[in-house]
C-alpha cells in the first residue's frame, strides 16, 4: 500500500507542517521535500509497514532520530523538530486504497518557541501511555469467530474495563500455566535492551483516579492539616505514595544493573555450594 503526503483531516490542537511553514516563511518546495524524505526513512526503518506501524516507529522513535528525522537539519524546525507527530488518513486513487500522510505539531509547543522563543524540551515524553510503553509494533493479529462464547467474553472484559487484547494476553497466560504438562517452561517478556526505556521527567503529570480515592484523601489531608503543623500538600502526600509503592517493587524493574550484579552472586554461590558438596 502506498504512502504519500496528502491531505489528513487533523486535531484542531495540532498545527499541519504545511502551515508552520507559512509561519516560519519556508518555501513550500523545502518543507514537501524535508516531509516527502522523512515519510520515506520512516517507512525504510520501520519493521512494520502498516500506516499503523509507520506513524508508531516514527512518533515513538524516529522523531529523536537525526538520519530518520530530517526536520532536525533545518535550523528554523530543529527547536521544536522533536516534537513533530506523523499522522495517516485513508483514501483512495484510480480506485486503489492509499494511505495519506501528514507532519503535525502541537499547537502549544510551537506557540512556546514562536512567541516565548522555548525550545521544546525532548527529555519530557508527554505522549507516553498510562503504561510507559511505547506503541507496540510487533504484534500479531489472529481472526476469532464471533461465537456466543467470545461475544460474553468481550462484553464481560469490556465492563471491567479491560482492554480486549490485555484479556485475551492474560486468558493465554493462565491456560499454558494450567497445562503446564504440554506447554514445559513458559517463557516471559524480559527486558532486554535498556536503551529502549524511556526517560520522563515531567514534574506535572496526568492520571486518571477513581474519585473515591481522591475524595478520601483530600478528606483525609483537611483532617490532618487542621491538627497538624507543617502541612501536607495533596502532591506531597502522591510523591511520597509512589515512591513507597517503588521502594516495594522487585529490584528488576528499579535497579536493573543491582538485579544483574545479584544474579551472578546467586549463580557464583550456587556453583560454590555445588562444588562443595563434590568434594
Amino acid at each position: 500500500m502506498a504512502h504519500i503526503i496528502g491531505t489528513v483531516s487533523l486535531n484542531k490542537n495540532v498545527y499541519s507542517l504545511r502551515d508552520i511553514a507559512k509561519f516560519e516563511h519556508i518555501n513550500n518546495e523545502r518543507i514537501e521535500k524535508l516531509m516527502s524524505d522523512t515519510l520515506k526513512k520512516s517507512v525504510f526503518y520501520s519493521e512494520n509497514k502498516s500506516a499503523t506501524g509507520v506513524k508508531a516507529f516514527f512518533n515513538e522513535i524516529g522523531a529523536n532520530d537525526s538520519n530518520v528525522n530530517m526536520f532536525l537539519t533545518h535550523t528554523k524546525l530543529y527547536p521544536f523538530a522533536r516534537a513533530i507527530r506523523l499522522e495517516f488518513e485513508k483514501g483512495y486513487r484510480r480506485g486503489k486504497e492509499i494511505q495519506y500522510a501528514m507532519f503535525c505539531v502541537n499547537k502549544s509547543v510551537y506557540d512556546n518557541w514562536h512567541k516565548n522563543r522555548k525550545p521544546f524540551n525532548s527529555s519530557a515524553k508527554p505522549n507516553m501511555s498510562e503504561y510507559g510503553l511505547a506503541n507496540v509494533r510487533n504484534t500479531r493479529s489472529v481472526q476469532l469467530k464471533k461465537c456466543p462464547e467470545f461475544a460474553h467474553f468481550e462484553a464481560v472484559v469490556k465492563s471491567l474495563g479491560f482492554k480486549l487484547g490485555e484479556a485475551i494476553m492474560l486468558a493465554v497466560n493462565e491456560y499454558m500455566e494450567r497445562h503446564s504438562d504440554v506447554f514445559g517452561n513458559i517463557p516471559h517478556s524480559q527486558i532486554i535492551d535498556e536503551s529502549k526505556i524511556r526517560e520522563n521527567k515531567m514534574s506535572l503529570i496526568f492520571a486518571y483516579i477513581d474519585p473515591n480515592v481522591t475524595n478520601a484523601v483530600y478528606k483525609a489531608l483537611q483532617r490532618y492539616n487542621s491538627m497538624n503543623c507543617p502541612y501536607v500538600k495533596f502532591s506531597e502526600f502522591v510523591e511520597s505514595a509512589l515512591t513507597e509503592k517503588l521502594d516495594r517493587l522487585p529490584v528488576q524493574y528499579t535497579d536493573p544493573a543491582l538485579y544483574a550484579e545479584m544474579l551472578e552472586v546467586e549463580k557464583a554461590e550456587a556453583e560454590f555450594i555445588k562444588g562443595s558438596e563434590t568434594t
